[in-house]
């Protein structure tokens, strides 16, 4: 599923369209309360959506490696100022699409199905992950980030992992050496 869904992305890349834009590492796509009604979607490189609350802490709602799109559905949804941070993590390749101008005559019918479809796939995927939270221990969230983000599980900074997955730094340490004896052992 998810190889069919890269595909998809990387032809809806090729949409003359779509403008592709090429991202250092740390800069910022998306501020919060910056009105947004725009999808990222990732060629070459990697995002990362977040919040900060009031006394300064940051929590990771998900990452977009190549093949992926990342946005703020909440602001999408309700066409309200956005609530999360996007940055880019690594010298990305990413093609910008204004939701708005779905409704334009600019985008093909087809490509408007295929943003859809990245829409409605990134909802399922938020909602298996706050199943999982909800449910798991924190060695089966490991194991869960570890096979859903696969390529990105060594590029990204532990405290990101930590963060996205409602742990302790320190928990996500303990966590990770006992996942690494087990593969070991098995």
């Amino acid at each position: 599923m998810k190889s069919e869904i890269n595909s998809v992305v990387h032809k809806l890349l090729e949409n003359k369209n779509i403008g592709l834009r090429c991202y250092k590492k740390g800069h910022i796509l998306q501020r919060k309360g910056d009105e947004n009604s725009k999808l990222y979607l990732v060629k070459h490189g990697l995002v990362r959506s977040y919040d900060i609350d009031d006394q300064g802490k940051l929590y990771t709602f998900s990452f977009a490696s190549s093949g992926n799109g990342i946005y703020d559905p909440k602001s999408i949804i309700t066409n309200q100022p956005s609530e999360l941070f996007l940055d880019v993590l690594e010298d990305s390749v990413i093609g910008v699409i204004n939701l708005n101008s779905l409704d334009s005559s600019t985008i093909p019918s087809k490509a408007k199905d295929i943003i859809i479809s990245i829409l409605n796939t990134s909802l399922y995927t938020m909602q298996n992950r706050i199943i999982k939270m909800m449910s798991a221990s924190a060695l089966e969230r490991y194991e869960y980030f570890v096979e859903s983000h696969r390529e990105i599980a060594n590029k990204v900074p532990q405290w990101m992992i930590a963060s996205y997955l409602g742990i302790a730094p320190e928990t996500l340490s303990a966590v990770k050496g006992k996942y690494y004896r087990e593969r070991k052992s098995a």
